[in-house]
C-alpha cells in the first residue's frame, strides 16, 4: 500500500496540522532507526498487507475467500513473526461473522490465548457484521511502506504518531485480552451470559495492573509528542482505550441482569476512580454516574457527573487552544463572523448540545443526593 505523507482523506484538522509542521524536522525517537516504527513497519510491509485485503469491502460475504487465504498466508508463512496473531484473531472474528459459526470461532480464539499471551494486537474488538475491526490509528497512520524521513523530515504529526505506537510496544495491548475480549461478545451473542461474564472477569484478573498502565498513559499523553495518546484518531476525544475498559463497560451491563446490580455500581465506580478521578476520560465518568445512578447511589452518580462536566470542559479548552495555535502559525483562517475558538467547537461543531445534556444530568443528579 502507497501511501502519502498526509493523506488527502484526513480530517481538515489534522491537515492543518500536519501543515504547521511541514520541512520541520524534530526528533522522531530515542530509539535506534531499525527499530522505529515506521522502518518496521516498511521492512514488513509485504506481510501487514495481507491483514487489510478487502478491510472496507462492501461486500464482505463475497470478499471472504480471498481475505482468509491472504490471512492463512501470513499464519502458514510468516508464523514467528508479530502479525501471525492479527491475522489469527481475524480468521476467529472471520468463522464467526462469515461463516457463521461461532463455536468454531471461540475454540479458535482459545488457541490465540494460549499461543499469544505476550503478543501485542492492532484488532481492537469483533463486529458481527464486520469481523475484527482494528485499530483506527494503525490503519490511517501505522501503516508505512516507506520510513517517513525518505523525503528528509520528520514533522510534529508524525512524531506524534511513532510517540503513539512506541508506546504501545512499552505498554502493549495484549493479543491473549483482546481475545478474550471477542469471545466474550461471541459467547453473549451465543446467549451464555454466564460464560461471557466469566471471561470477561477472568480478562481483568490475569491482564496487567490497571492502574499502572492508566499512569503510563497520562504521563505520555503530557508529553510534548503525546497528543495522539491522550486524543485518539478519528475522533480526538478519548486516550488509549484498553480492553479492560471494554471488559468493565460489558460487565456493568450485563451483571445487573444476572441479580448484581451493587456489583455493577462498584465496578463503574473502580473503573472511573482508578481510569479518571480528575475527569480526564470524562467518558467513562459519565458512563460511571449512569451506572450509579441506576443502582441508587446518587451521591456517587452525581459526583462523576462533576467530573464529567469538569473534564469536558477542559477537553474543550484544549481544542481551542491547539486551533489557536495553527491560528497563529498561519494554517487556520478566522471567518468574518468568528466569535471564539470555543465557539466555533461547540456551535458550529455540535458539541454545545453535549456539553448542556451533561450538564442538565449534572443538576438531575445533585438534585436527587439524599
Amino acid at each position: 500500500m502507497n501511501r502519502d505523507k498526509h493523506p488527502r482523506w484526513m480530517p481538515l484538522a489534522c491537515v492543518a496540522l500536519a501543515l504547521l509542521w511541514i520541512s520541520t524536522t524534530v526528533a522522531a525517537s530515542d530509539r535506534p532507526y531499525e527499530d522505529r516504527w515506521d522502518v518496521a513497519s516498511s521492512r514488513e510491509a509485504g506481510i501487514w498487507q495481507n491483514l487489510l485485503v478487502n478491510y472496507r469491502s462492501a461486500d464482505r460475504d463475497k470478499a471472504w475467500p480471498e481475505v482468509k487465504a491472504a490471512l492463512n498466508r501470513i499464519v502458514a508463512e510468516h508464523a514467528e513473526t508479530r502479525w501471525a496473531d492479527d491475522a489469527a484473531l481475524c480468521l476467529a472474528c472471520g468463522a464467526a461473522s462469515r461463516q457463521d459459526n461461532l463455536a468454531e470461532a471461540i475454540q479458535m480464539l482459545k488457541k490465540v490465548i494460549d499461543g499469544y499471551r505476550e503478543s501485542q494486537t492492532v484488532v481492537s474488538y469483533w463486529d458481527p457484521s464486520r469481523g475484527c475491526v482494528f485499530d483506527e490509528v494503525w490503519v490511517s497512520w501505522g501503516t508505512w511502506t516507506t520510513p517517513m524521513d525518505d523525503d528528509g523530515t520528520i514533522d510534529m504529526l508524525e512524531s506524534e504518531m511513532l510517540a503513539y505506537f512506541h508506546h504501545l510496544e512499552e505498554y502493549p495491548i495484549l493479543t491473549s485480552d483482546v481475545a478474550r475480549y471477542i469471545m466474550a461478545s461471541m459467547l453473549q451473542a451465543e446467549g451464555d451470559t454466564v460464560a461471557a461474564i466469566a471471561e470477561l472477569r477472568a480478562l481483568l484478573d490475569q491482564s496487567s495492573d490497571l492502574a499502572a498502565l492508566v499512569a503510563a498513559d497520562r504521563r505520555a499523553a503530557s508529553s510534548p509528542t503525546g497528543f495522539m495518546i491522550g486524543h485518539t484518531f478519528p475522533q480526538e476525544t478519548d486516550p488509549i482505550w484498553r480492553p479492560q475498559y471494554s471488559a468493565l463497560l460489558s460487565l456493568t451491563q450485563l451483571l445487573p441482569g444476572q441479580g448484581e446490580a451493587s456489583e455493577a455500581a462498584r465496578l463503574a465506580l473502580y473503573w472511573a476512580d482508578t481510569v479518571s478521578p480528575d475527569g480526564w476520560f470524562w467518558r467513562i465518568n459519565e458512563i460511571a454516574a449512569r451506572k450509579l445512578a441506576k443502582a441508587g447511589r446518587y451521591n456517587a452518580s452525581a459526583n462523576q457527573y462533576a467530573l464529567a462536566v469538569e473534564g469536558l470542559d477542559r477537553w474543550v479548552t484544549e481544542r481551542a487552544e491547539r486551533k489557536e495555535l495553527l491560528y497563529q502559525n498561519g494554517f487556520l483562517a478566522k471567518d468574518e463572523d468568528f466569535v471564539s475558538w470555543e465557539h466555533s467547537i461547540l456551535v458550529e461543531s455540535g458539541w454545545q448540545g453535549k456539553v448542556d445534556r451533561l450538564q442538565a444530568s449534572l443538576e438531575e443528579a445533585e438534585s436527587r443526593r439524599p
